[in-house]
């Protein structure tokens, strides 16, 4: 577990100007160096427009993923900030820090996050009071496998989307189910402690329209796997959420 935060931003430092030229992007939020993926966690927090990414500082392809940090006032400039999270723990060692959500609660700023352990994959919280310096929770992974409704697979269950209503916070992740993909609904008092509420693709009917996914038999037709939720609402229906996921082949 030596991939930690002060070794990253160390890293960077040391090796950052040799990416400085002519044709490194001015107007774009670009990592000093290393590779970067899947934007997470836009939102405004003190003041500023916060931007993470998916992020490995230490070579120029995907692997062991961090969580890069921007921070721009008119969203066109943007500062580099130190790394916000590193694999460090054992419940995130395996692969990295996979793709979530950041909110403010409380007036703090906080990170849900998949956390990729050696053939598991599962939900994880972290806190910052600065906005710049995280620390990750005690009690991580906050949704663990366990949780997971039966016939749903550890191995791919991430991209945390969490967003509070009526005081209650909501999280929707996707997940591997069998040859098909689903969305999975939890909830939460505390951001700490959730559990299972039920499928937003084969539960309640309720459930299933409001998420606007495609059917079950298309799914299975097309083996594909749901990833990355978010939720957007429309001027015609202001009252009701529908739910963008990128979709994928199932292996």
């Amino acid at each position: 577990m030596n991939k930690t935060v002060e070794r990253a931003n160390a890293f960077i430092k040391e090796h950052s100007s040799k990416t400085e030229g002519r044709y490194r992007p001015r107007f774009h939020a670009c990592v000093p160096v290393g590779w970067a993926n899947d934007p997470n966690g836009l939102i405004f927090f003190g003041g500023e427009a916060h931007l993470f990414c998916q992020y490995n500082p230490y070579h120029p392809y995907w692997e062991s993923m961090h969580w890069g940090h921007f921070v721009s006032r008119d969203l066109i400039r943007w500062d580099f900030l130190p790394v916000a999270l590193a694999p460090d723990q054992n419940y995130d060692c395996g692969g990295g820090c996979f793709s979530g959500t950041a909110l403010e609660h409380e007036g703090k700023l906080f990170l849900m996050y998949t956390g990729v352990a050696k053939n598991v994959q599962q939900q994880c919280l972290a806190v910052s009071e600065d906005g710049v310096t995280f620390e990750k929770a005690a009690s991580n992974p906050v949704i663990p496998a366990l949780l997971l409704p039966e016939g749903c697979s550890g191995r791919d269950f991430r991209d945390p989307k969490v967003f509070k209503r009526e005081g209650i916070f909501y999280c929707i992740t996707g997940v591997r189910d069998g040859k098909t993909g689903d969305l999975l609904l939890f909830r939460s008092l505390d951001l700490l402690e959730w559990s299972f509420v039920g499928r937003l693709r084969r539960g309640a009917s309720s459930l299933t329209a409001a998420s606007r996914a495609p059917t079950k038999e298309g799914a299975k037709k097309s083996r594909t796997c749901a990833s990355c939720p978010f939720p957007s609402r429309t001027a015609s229906s202001p009252s009701a959420s529908f739910w963008t996921f990128r979709a994928r082949k199932c292996s």
